[in-house]
């Protein structure tokens, strides 16, 4: 068994963050099916990667999705 190579993860555009962030957590205010739980993803401008943990319905828009993200294990 040979390990997959790992993929350079999509940049995000910082508005997409949504409330409250911590330095290893946040949440983002996407479109439905954007995110999945265990997508990496990089903010553009900002070093580090992200993990998505949760997707939730978003409270206030049914077409948009509440991605809960933390910072992804080096």
């Amino acid at each position: 068994m040979t390990a997959e190579p790992m993929s350079t993860p999509r940049t995000v555009e910082t508005s997409l963050r949504y409330g409250d962030c911590g330095a290893r957590w946040g949440n983002l205010a996407a479109p439905s099916g954007a995110f999945a739980v265990g997508d990496e993803f990089a903010f553009a401008g900002e070093e580090g990667r992200r993990v998505v943990r949760r997707v939730l319905p978003f409270p206030t828009d049914p077409a948009k999705r509440l991605v809960h993200y933390e910072a992804a294990p080096d």
